[in-house]
């Protein structure tokens, strides 16, 4: 609780939008995802869901993902991400390009 008190509530709320935004960004468009979050800021929470093609298995995805650790959520078929005021720009990229090539290569089998 100290931390987040000493960093700031807004810095942290900037930060993790900011976050969101480089996932929305990524998956928007993304062949192999459907982005199931609002991409709207105003209606928008510290969290991103992407709903995954039928032809994946998201049980075997999820576990290639969290054997890469990328730590998400998998929760009635679809991933969440929710990263936080300690994540990185880049480890969000990371676990956002993970996830397209693990999509890419489990629908490609």
């Amino acid at each position: 609780l100290s931390t987040i008190l000493e960093v700031g509530q807004e810095v942290i709320e900037s930060h993790i939008l900011g976050l969101t935004q480089v996932l929305i960004d990524q998956f928007a468009n993304d062949e192999h995802t459907r982005l199931f979050s609002p991409a709207v800021l105003s209606e928008r929470a510290g969290i991103v869901t992407i709903e995954l093609p039928k032809n994946v298995d998201p049980t075997k995805a999820f576990e290639q993902l969290t054997r890469r650790e990328v730590f998400i959520s998998f929760r009635n078929g679809k991933f969440r991400y929710s990263p936080h005021f300690y994540n990185t720009r880049d480890e969000v990229l990371a676990a956002a390009a993970y996830t397209k090539d693990i999509l890419q290569a489990v629908s490609a089998s």
